[in-house]
C-alpha cells in the first residue's frame, strides 16, 4: 500500500537575513546615522541586527516603499535513489498540486527549478511552465542511484548559490540520511537566505525527519497536511519587496572611517563627530550637602569624544577615574561650602559642571592633623596613636577618623576628633613614607580646639612598603607631635 505524502511547512515567523541588502549610508548628520535598507521576502515585523564598528545598535525603521515580489523561484529537490520508487505517483500528485497553488496565488513571474539527487546531484532543469513540471519530474527518476550520503549538502550549496526570493521544497522519505554537524548549517543558512523550506515526505516520523522538524519549531515551522494549501497561500501574500529608512545613534563616536553591517551585507563610510563633550552627572542637582566626615561619590559619563577630563574641588585638583566613556571620583569635603567643577575638552569645544557642595560640621572639632606633600608618586601615611587604638590606613575610624586616604602625590592625609569623642590619655602623630624613590619633604599642620598649634615641615630619605607596623622604627618613620589629656 502506497503511504500517503505529509507537507512540512518550515515557515520563517521572523524577518529573515538573506533578503536584506544595505544600499546607502547617510552620515551627513554623525553620530545620527540613516541607512537605505532593500529587503526581498517576508517582513513580519522584526528587524535584523545592526551593528556599528562591530558593536549591535539600536535602531528606528521606517518602511519607505512596499509592493509584491515581481519573481519567485520555486526549488523541487528530489530523492530520486532507489527507496522512492513505490512514491513517484505521489510525488508527481505533490508537485502538481503545490505547483497550481503556487501559479494561482503568486501574481509574479515563477521559475521552476527540478533538482534530483542520489549518490550526487544527477539532474537539473529550469522551466518557467508549470504544465511542464510532469515530463521533468519522470526524467528526474530515469537514472536512480543510491542513497547520497550527505543530501543536505545540496541543499546548502543551492542556497549558498541563490540571492533571489525563493520556495524551496524538498521530496524524500523518512530513510534521508542527515549528518548532524549539517543541521545547524542547514537552519543558519535558511535563516540567512529567508527561504521558506517546505518538506514532502513518506508518513514515516524517522530520527532523521524528527531532526527536520526540530529545525521547524527553532524557525517557526509544524507539520502540515500536504492538502491543506492555506498556510501556503499565506506565506505567499506575504512575501514583498521593502524599502526601509532606518536610523541610528553612532556609539563610537571619533572622526574618520567606520562600517556599518545588516546581515550580510556590510558598509564603510566617513564619519567626522564636530559637537563638543557634554557631560552627565548622576546626581538628582546642582547642590549637594553632606556632613563632615562622610565620603562624597559622584559619577557620570561623557558622550562624545574628549582629549582631557578633570575635576576642582576649588583650586584643588581631584583625581578622577575614567572607564571608556564613564567616569567616577570620590573626595571628604571639610566643612563649608565648596565648588566642585568637572571639566572634559576636546577640539570641538569643551563642557563643565559645577556642584556646590555644602558640608556641615556636625560636632566641634576637638584635635585636628593635616598631612600634605606635593611629590609625585610619592605615599605617606598618617598615624595616630589613641589611649586604646592605632588610627591609620587601615583602621581609619575609631575615637577619631581618618577622612582621606592620598596614595600618591600631591596627596593629603587628614585626622580629625569630634569634642565629645575625647577620652583621656595620651595622643601620638606619627608619618610613614610607604612608597616612593627619591626622598620627600611634607607639612604636618595640627589644631587643638580649633586653634593652629603646630604647622611644620619634615623630610624622610627613605621609603618602605613592608614597614608600615603602628609600631614600626626606621629611617622611614617620623614621629611629629605627642599630647597628653586629662
Amino acid at each position: 500500500m502506497i503511504k500517503k505524502f505529509l507537507l512540512i511547512f518550515l515557515i520563517l515567523s521572523e524577518i529573515v537575513l538573506g533578503g536584506w541588502h544595505l544600499e546607502s549610508v547617510d552620515a551627513s548628520a554623525y553620530p545620527a546615522i540613516s541607512l537605505f535598507v532593500h529587503f526581498k521576502g517576508f517582513p513580519t515585523g522584526s528587524y535584523p541586527v545592526i551593528e556599528d564598528d562591530g558593536e549591535i545598535v539600536g535602531a528606528k525603521w521606517e518602511i519607505v516603499s512596499s509592493s509584491p515580489l515581481d519573481q519567485l523561484n520555486v526549488y523541487f529537490i528530489i530523492d530520486n535513489s532507489g527507496s522512492m520508487n513505490p512514491y513517484i505517483e505521489d510525488v508527481k500528485n505533490s508537485i502538481i498540486t503545490v505547483s497550481n497553488v503556487v501559479s494561482q496565488l503568486f501574481s509574479g513571474d515563477l521559475v521552476y527549478h527540478i533538482v534530483g539527487f542520489a549518490d550526487s546531484m544527477n539532474y537539473l532543469s529550469v522551466t518557467q511552465n508549470h504544465e511542464e513540471l510532469l515530463p521533468l519530474v519522470r526524467k528526474t527518476f530515469e537514472n536512480v542511484g543510491e542513497s547520497f550520503e550527505r543530501p543536505i549538502t545540496i541543499i546548502l550549496n543551492i542556497l549558498e548559490m541563490e540571492n533571489n526570493p525563493s520556495i524551496l521544497f524538498l521530496i524524500t522519505d523518512e530513510e534521508i540520511h542527515i549528518e548532524i554537524d549539517l543541521l545547524d548549517s542547514l537552519e543558519s543558512v535558511l535563516l540567512s537566505k529567508g527561504i521558506p523550506l517546505f518538506l514532502i515526505t513518506s508518513g514515516g516520523l524517522s530520527e532523521n525527519i524528527v531532526s527536520l522538524l526540530s529545525i521547524a519549531r527553532e524557525t517557526g515551522g509544524g507539520l502540515f497536511d500536504y492538502e491543506n494549501a492555506v498556510f501556503l497561500a499565506d506565506t505567499l501574500e506575504e512575501l514583498h519587496e521593502v524599502y526601509y529608512q532606518v536610523t541610528f545613534n553612532s556609539h563610537d563616536l571619533f572622526t574618520g572611517f567606520h562600517e556599518v553591517k545588516i546581515g550580510k551585507t556590510k558598509a564603510d563610510f566617513f564619519a567626522a563627530y564636530k559637537n563638543p563633550p557634554k557631560i552627565q552627572l548622576e546626581v538628582p542637582d546642582n547642590e549637594l550637602v553632606i556632613p563632615e566626615g562622610e565620603e562624597l561619590a559622584i559619577s557620570g559619563t561623557i558622550i562624545g569624544p574628549f582629549d582631557r577630563l578633570s575635576a576642582y574641588l576649588g583650586a584643588e585638583p581631584i583625581e578622577i577615574t575614567v572607564d571608556g566613556s564613564s567616569f567616577s571620583l570620590s573626595l571628604f569635603p571639610t566643612p563649608g561650602i565648596h565648588n566642585l567643577k568637572i571639566a572634559a575638552s576636546s577640539i570641538w569645544g569643551e563642557d563643565e559642571k559645577n556642584i556646590r557642595i555644602i558640608c556641615e560640621r556636625s560636632t566641634k572639632i576637638f584635635f585636628k592633623v593635616c598631612l600634605e606633600w606635593e611629590k609625585q608618586d610619592a605615599d605617606l601615611d598618617l598615624y595616630v596613636f589613641e589611649p586604646d587604638e592605632y588610627v591609620y590606613f587601615l583602621n581609619p575610624k575609631n575615637l577619631g577618623t581618618l577622612t582621606e586616604d592620598s596614595q600618591k602625590g600631591p596627596g593629603k592625609e587628614i585626622y580629625t576628633l569630634a569634642a565629645d569623642a575625647v577620652v583621656p590619655g595620651n595622643y601620638k602623630i606619627r608619618v610613614h613614607y610607604c612608597r616612593g624613590e627619591q626622598p620627600v619633604s611634607f607639612r604636618v599642620t595640627i589644631f587643638l580646639e580649633e586653634r593652629k598649634i603646630l604647622e611644620k615641615e619634615f623630610t624622610l630619605s627613605l621609603s618602605n612598603e613592608e614597614n608600615n607596623d603602628p609600631e614600626g622604627t626606621g629611617s622611614d618613620w617620623m614621629d611629629v607631635y605627642e599630647m597628653s589629656v586629662k
